[in-house]
């Protein structure tokens, strides 16, 4: 059974290494925003570069999903600093690079709405990849639909 059980206000969520965030709950325009713009990134990169290794697009795709959605849910962070210790404001940019840290780009998936939403919308396209023996094919797919020639603009 479906529970109807998305947080209908932003929450705090303790991450590794001291760094709290409060997000915002991932609705379906989040989601859907995330993904243009993840998919608007990887054709541009493509287009950039068009010998790019298949695993590391499939790579890619997944990290932009996640670096999106972290930038559209994240909205005020603590215990996040610079290289000599200073707090460092919440951007888009500072958002990013801590989601390039694997433990707290887990950690967040694994314990908010961001990563109920992302395992629905990965079981989905699981689900449209069965027949083929790759199962971030599909998924891919969704990111990479935009054309490239589109994607740059």
């Amino acid at each position: 059974m479906l529970t109807l059980d998305l947080p209908a206000e932003p929450y705090w969520l303790d991450l590794p290494r001291g760094v709290r965030v409060e997000i915002r709950p991932v609705t379906t325009a989040v989601m859907a925003a995330a993904q243009a713009g993840s998919a608007r990134r990887l054709g541009a990169l493509r287009a950039a570069e068009a010998d790019l290794d298949p695993d590391m697009a499939r790579g890619l795709a997944f990290s932009f999903l996640v670096k999106a959605l972290a930038r559209h849910a994240v909205v005020p962070w603590e215990g996040v600093g610079d290289t000599a210790g200073k707090p460092l404001p919440l951007s888009p940019e500072a958002v990013e690079r801590l989601m390039n840290m694997e433990k707290t780009a887990a950690a967040l998936s694994l314990r908010s709405s961001l990563g109920a939403r992302l395992r629905l919308y990965l079981g989905a396209n699981r689900r449209r990849a069965r027949a083929s023996s790759d199962p971030t094919k599909a998924i891919c797919a969704r990111l990479n639909a935009i054309p490239a020639h589109q994607a740059a603009a």
